[in-house]
């Protein structure tokens, strides 16, 4: 079965890395209804229902907890938005700096994953938390993105506030700049599996080659912003500092 990191959601005061006992605990109390809680919610509960099926011995399974999937021909694009951000050659606008961690994980490795455990019987009837080992900054992540698109890593710091003051939500505009690192916790992986990926910084070139060659599709549900994004760059770059 396949599930995301995103049942973390219910715990928004633990800190990284997520460890995979971290939802053998109680949820926290007063958690706002949002769409991440109910769908943090939603995923837990069919984990659990999968899980006792495979205790009464109804089937064979093991739990896939994945981070943030990034790859060629990846239709939820979630980093095309900054990919197209570096390529236009304005600077992309990273609230509050670009020092939250990540680790992710490419599609072609999940793929490869898929087939490894098909092909055994490694990790069955666990809860595995599975990424690339490497843990990045959103600031890395730009970085190494603009050396495999071959431009500039143009990056502009600016302050949350003064974003929303320009009607930019800073969620919106960087949905990687996260409150808290998201980075899960391998290493049961690493105890209970063979399989490794293979290195984050090669996978991310392929995945932002390919959208930069080969994507036709609709831009990514931010790109609205873009106008008022170099706007209010140019001003703050006129003026010498946010306000």
């Amino acid at each position: 079965m396949t599930s995301t990191m995103s049942v973390y959601e219910l715990w928004p005061s633990a800190r990284a890395p997520f460890g995979e006992s971290l939802t053998d605990t109680p949820p926290e109390d007063r958690l706002p209804e949002t769409r991440a809680v109910r769908l943090a919610r939603g995923k837990l509960a069919a984990e659990r229902l999968y899980m006792a099926a495979h205790e009464g011995g109804r089937l064979q399974m093991t739990i896939l907890r994945l981070p943030v999937v990034l790859g060629p021909e990846n239709p939820a694009l979630h980093a095309y938005g900054y990919w197209r951000r570096l390529l236009d050659g304005g600077p992309v606008l990273l609230p509050e700096g670009g020092d939250t961690r990540w680790r992710f994980l490419s599609s072609a490795q999940f793929s490869r994953l898929i087939c490894h455990l098909v092909a055994g019987s490694e990790g069955r009837g666990q809860v595995l938390n599975v990424a690339h080992e490497e843990v990045v900054s959103v600031t890395r992540f730009l970085r190494d993105s603009a050396d495999a698109l071959g431009t500039a890593a143009a990056v502009l710091t600016v302050p949350a506030d003064v974003l929303r003051m320009h009607g930019l939500a800073p969620e919106e505009i960087s949905p990687f700049s996260e409150p808290r690192d998201v980075v899960v916790d391998i290493g049961r992986m690493q105890a209970a599996l063979t399989w490794r990926p293979g290195p984050w910084r090669e996978e991310l070139g392929r995945a932002a080659a390919w959208f930069r060659d080969h994507y036709q599709g609709p831009p990514s549900g931010n790109w609205h912003l873009r106008p008022t994004e170099l706007e209010l760059a140019a001003r703050l770059r006129s003026a010498g500092s946010p306000s």
